[in-house]
């Protein structure tokens, strides 16, 4: 068999952006809008937030996604005209992903510190790194409107 077709490499790493995009929200939403038990302080209710495991789960999440845009770029030696514009687009969609996941995960790791009592994380140190990562999180999420395109030009057809 020869090289593999653009279309479903590209695709694939779709694929894989999507099950990183799964993650990250699941992640943000431990974060940002945790369980009723890890907001009533009560004994045998109560259940802390475990900002350790989801800065490891988030720490994996941005390796993976690194590693996505890394054969991405690996991509220029092969011949795309006629799917540049759609290889562009995943690319910057990628990068913008890339800042709002690094951001989430300084936010878990500073969170977890904090937890530890390893560092002194001010309201206004958080609501900082809160504000970047709604930034970073509105632009991924613009770019994001014209992935909805690109997937259903590239997703395989069912024959």
């Amino acid at each position: 068999m020869g090289e593999p077709n653009l279309k479903v490499i590209l695709y694939d790493h779709l694929v894989v952006m999507n099950s990183v995009l799964t993650e990250h929200i699941q992640i943000h939403d431990s974060i940002f809008d945790p369980p009723l038990r890890a907001k009533i302080p009560i004994p045998g209710i109560f259940r802390k937030i475990p900002f350790d495991e989801l800065y490891q789960r988030a720490a994996r999440n941005q390796d993976k996604l690194e590693g996505c845009l890394l054969g991405l770029k690996g991509l220029t030696g092969v011949d795309m005209d006629d799917d540049r514009a759609a290889v562009q687009k995943i690319r910057e969609y990628g990068i913008c992903f890339l800042a709002s996941s690094s951001k989430l995960t300084e936010i878990a790791y500073e969170l977890d510190l904090k937890a530890q009592r390893k560092n002194k994380l001010s309201l206004k140190e958080y609501s900082r790194l809160v504000d970047e990562y709604r930034q970073n999180e509105q632009h991924r999420l613009s770019k994001g409107d014209s992935m909805n395109e690109i997937v259903s030009l590239l997703q395989p057809s069912q024959a």
